[in-house]
């Protein structure tokens, strides 16, 4: 994939009292192409899985796969962290202008006060709702295998739209993606994806824009008008925070804490589940 930049020909991007002078900056300094950057974004998201879609339909790989499903899982994990690594590397190496550079100290507490909080608050209350249906269940229960079912239902409800599946391997894997993703997704959504649309229109419609795209971007794994909206107000967060302190790496470990957060009562429910199934 061809590194294009266009470094020329662009109007300043729009001024705001908001967003921060480093993140001005890195606006105003060259941008990888949208080619460029839609080019990376299929690769890392959907590249492998439309190839396995297409194999499965031909029945000698739906059969192969049907035998080896955990090799599959094990190798397309590998391929895809392969992919990521290239284009972090990349990325950081022809738009480090545009991404990281120039570097400002750690923002204070009133901004990570109120950009952390809303996310977390919102992630933990629809992880929440989304167990407490199926707490009801287990809470119901009385008879040892019914217990046992009744955790099973529950742990594959919540993994339900685990990208490796439910298995004991799926669940490690998927919990590893989610914990490298934001090093992947804040460098091409809240980096270069908002850094453009801040230059074509201003910093609170790329913000809105930027968070609508990376909602869609988690498709079709996430699906509903709830999830899509949970998705698109952190993205709204993540990008925001960027422009609001100059820093990607803070919409990084802002994203990263959030996930980790939204993984603990999800890896619980699997950690119990597979110590005491039968």
């Amino acid at each position: 994939m061809e590194n294009v930049s266009e470094n020329s020909g662009h109007p300043s991007p729009p001024t705001s009292s908001w967003v921060h002078p480093a993140a001005m900056a890195q606006i105003g300094a060259p941008q990888p192409s949208w080619w460029y950057v839609v080019g990376w974004w299929f690769a890392v998201t959907h590249l492998l899985r439309l190839v396995t879609v297409a194999g499965a339909s031909w029945s000698p790989v739906a059969s192969w796969l049907g035998r080896h499903t955990a090799f599959y899982h094990g190798a397309f994990f590998a391929a895809q962290l392969c992919v990521s690594i290239c284009f972090m590397v990349i990325i950081t190496r022809h738009h480090r202008a545009a991404l990281w550079l120039p570097k400002v100290p750690l923002p204070g507490f009133r901004d990570w006060r109120w950009n952390i909080g809303v996310p977390l608050v919102c992630w933990q209350c629809w992880t929440l709702w989304k167990m407490a249906d199926a707490l009801d269940v287990i809470t119901a229960t009385t008879r040892p295998d019914q217990l046992m079912a009744a955790l099973g239902q529950l742990h594959h409800r919540v993994s339900g739209d685990y990208l490796y599946g439910p298995s004991l391997l799926g669940t490690c894997l998927t919990a590893v993606t989610c914990l490298l993703a934001p090093f992947v997704e804040e460098p091409l959504f809240s980096g270069c994806v908002a850094n453009r649309l801040v230059k074509l229109t201003s910093p609170v419609t790329a913000t809105l824009a930027t968070s609508g795209l990376f909602a869609i971007s988690h498709l079709p794994q996430e699906m509903g008008p709830e999830r899509f909206f949970v998705l698109w107000l952190a993205g709204a967060t993540y990008t925001s925070f960027r422009l609001l302190t100059g820093r990607l790496a803070s919409a990084i470990a802002l994203h990263l804490l959030v996930n980790v957060l939204a993984l603990i009562p999800r890896c619980g429910i699997a950690w119990i589940y597979f110590t005491h199934a039968r």
